[in-house]
């Protein structure tokens, strides 16, 4: 069996008409500086062969895909395919997932789980490319659905208490089990075909991060999140005082042998006691849970994990400028760090810090601009500010161009501005599009999502 790493980390409908989509560049002086706000000159217009518009939205709801057809669930529980190269609508169903939705593709189905607010139950339901209905399958509460499947089945885990898995071919539930001290919620349910991670989360507000057996459910070990120690305990094995209000806030699998968490308090202390943050970043054996490394800051905003390094931004004490920090995954040594000021520390303003990395740079944006750092050194390379921008962006990198959706607080047209990665030059931007677009990279398509709208745009014409 090969190991893999988990890294857990805590931080304080509409129509199915497809039309051609004309849009604009404003142009740009090429090559300018990095570092300096710009400005739009007036727009000139452009061609648009290739690119296509449709009224489909994602509510945040993240794309599904296969080799032809894009697949968008949305808010009210409809779930769309468009064909990739045109846009046309394939088909579109009513699933009854209207809260909490998530959409998954297991056993060759595409399965959309949340919660149904007519029936007031827990819902996963499956279709097939076609959009035939396959299977339906309630349970009693609100559900939240794992990442990874577990031999073949899918980790359910309710508000409350239960946890489900249930076959992605079938909907048929393989087991169900009463996990204690979850009467706030089970969260962040993780699987592959070794294991199940879930936390569990009491009226205390404390977590217990339990590791189980993904043919029975039954645990394997556990770790009391607010203990003043990670220490990893057998089953129905209690933990020693005292234990404070703290819990895990995400996690992501990688390639490392190794899982990585990051437990905060759940709740601050009163004003004037001291630093009211605390987070701990815990490497520790995905099998056993035993610590094998880790690293204690004030506030950590947001982080990114490719292949063998972790990137964390952060602040210790909590008040104090912004670090943006490598961690090796296998050991917890500190690759670089670089530490925000003057401009690069106004970017970014408070909690709004967004990764990416890729083309040998770790791109990071914030509230009003982004900078870029060497990927090997963490050195900085360039920044810009953005004007007028509403909220912070979350970029993609393609062949060597960081590609960042614009919000504009002003004139709330939306837009994509694009930059070499290497040395920050700046081409034309496209733009208009609706506000508050996110970008899906697919093969050779960019796609931009919105509540109600999805672009298609070739990478040619980008980058």
């Amino acid at each position: 069996m090969r190991r893999r790493t988990l890294l857990l980390a805590a931080v304080a409908g509409g129509g199915a008409g497809v039309a051609a989509w004309a849009w604009r560049s404003r142009t740009a002086t090429p090559g300018a500086t990095p570092g300096r706000p710009f400005t739009d000159p007036a727009p000139v217009e452009s061609p648009s062969s290739g690119r296509w518009q449709a009224a489909v939205g994602t509510d945040g709801i993240e794309p599904r895909h296969d080799a032809t057809n894009l697949f968008l669930l949305d808010g009210s529980g409809a779930l769309t395919s468009l064909n990739r190269e045109t846009g046309a609508v394939g088909w579109r169903v009513a699933t009854g997932v209207t809260s909490n939705g998530s959409l998954l593709q297991a056993a060759g189905l595409l399965i959309a789980g949340g919660y149904d607010d007519k029936i007031q139950k827990g819902l996963l339901v499956a279709v097939d490319p076609q959009g035939r209905e396959v299977w339906r399958q309630t349970v009693l509460r609100n559900i939240a659905l794992s990442t990874g499947l577990a031999r073949g089945g899918i980790v359910a885990a309710e508000v409350e208490e239960t946890l489900y898995l249930v076959d992605a071919a079938t909907g048929r539930i393989r087991w169900a089990v009463d996990v204690p001290g979850s009467s706030m919620g089970l969260f962040w349910p993780v699987a592959d075909d070794d294991r199940i991670l879930v936390e569990a989360v009491d009226r205390d507000l404390t977590g217990v991060l339990s590791c189980r057996d993904p043919e029975t459910g039954v645990e394997r070990w556990h770790v009391d999140v607010g203990a003043a120690r990670w220490r990893p305990r057998a089953p129905g094995e209690a933990v020693d005082g005292p234990r404070s209000a703290m819990r895990l806030a995400w996690l992501i699998i990688t390639g490392q042998g190794l899982a990585v968490a990051c437990r905060h308090r759940s709740r601050t202390r009163p004003t004037g006691t001291g630093d009211p943050f605390r987070t701990e970043v815990v490497a520790f054996d995905l099998g056993t849970g035993e610590q094998r490394w880790s690293f204690v800051t004030s506030r950590l905003d947001q982080h990114h994990a490719d292949q063998d390094t972790l990137y964390v931004s952060h602040q210790q004490p909590f008040d104090a400028p912004t670090e943006i920090r490598a961690f090796e995954l296998s050991s917890g040594r500190p690759r670089w760090t670089y530490r925000t000021q003057g401009e690069t520390a106004d970017l970014l303003g408070m909690n709004a810090t967004t990764f990416t990395v890729g083309d040998g740079v770790v791109c990071v944006s914030g509230s009003t601009g982004l900078f870029v750092l060497d990927r090997a050194t963490g050195a900085l390379r360039w920044q810009v500010r953005h004007p007028r921008q509403f909220g912070s962006a979350t970029p993609v990198i393609a062949r060597n161009t960081i590609l960042v959706p614009r919000s504009d607080a002003q004139t709330k047209e939306g837009g994509l501005w694009r930059f070499r990665a290497p040395d920050g030059a700046r081409l034309p931007t496209i733009e208009p599009q609706p506000v508050a677009m996110r970008l899906h990279l697919v093969d050779q398509s960019l796609y931009l999502l919105s509540e109600a709208v999805t672009l298609s745009l070739p990478l040619d014409t980008l980058t």
